[in-house]
């Protein structure tokens, strides 16, 4: 049996260099790929290249919290339950905390919290 054997990946960065090697690896190993990138041209190619009918492709930015939400759903209905998230995209610009993100505020402070109230 394969490492990765019927295993569910989404590769971000899809159809650049390190992408696209880790896609060949995965797909050798077994896996579902599914392939982000923003370049539909430059995915189509990868996915010719790879040869491989468990390969899939969504254009999308993952900077963009909706686009993001809709590959992940996109990779379920195609292939199923996501097993391995290679966040392989790369961005240009100012790069702030994770902290300085609206998203990550809304999604961390501004919500009850469960658990202890107390804490070390």
């Amino acid at each position: 049996m394969k490492k990765l054997d019927k295993r569910v990946a989404i590769i971000t960065g899809g159809s650049g260099s390190i992408g696209k090697t880790t896609a060949k690896l995965f797909l050798e190993q077994g896996a579902y790929v599914m392939l982000i990138d923003l370049n539909e041209e430059a995915l189509k190619t990868t996915v010719l290249e790879l040869g491989s009918e468990n390969v899939k492709y969504v254009v999308a930015d993952v900077s963009v919290a909706a686009q993001v939400e809709a590959y992940v759903n996109e990779t379920v209905r195609a292939f199923g339950e996501i097993d391995v998230f290679f966040n392989n995209a790369g961005i240009e610009g100012v790069v702030n905390s994770i902290e300085d993100y609206a998203l990550y505020r809304r999604r961390c402070f501004h919500r009850p919290r469960r658990g202890s109230q107390k804490s070390i």
